[in-house]
């Protein structure tokens, strides 16, 4: 990770910190930023989206890998 990836999490300070990669497995990496497969987290946002949708949950809401809830399809 870059000099900038860490500047942008001081200033912006998120909830989570990701590294989207192409690979196949998740792991958390130094200073609470975790790997994530590029694959995983399109499926993870998509399903939160849906959830809060279908939930009335605000944008806002914190995002959690795996999704933390089932929307019921």
């Amino acid at each position: 990770m870059e000099k900038g990836f860490h500047q942008a999490c001081e200033d912006l300070a998120p909830e989570q910190r990701f590294v989207v990669f192409p690979g196949s497995e998740h792991f958390p990496l130094q200073h609470g930023v975790e790997a994530v497969p590029l694959q995983d987290l399109g499926r993870a946002m998509l399903d939160e989206a849906s959830c809060r949708k279908v939930l009335g949950i605000p944008v806002r809401a914190k995002l959690k890998l795996p999704p933390s809830h089932d929307c019921g399809g």
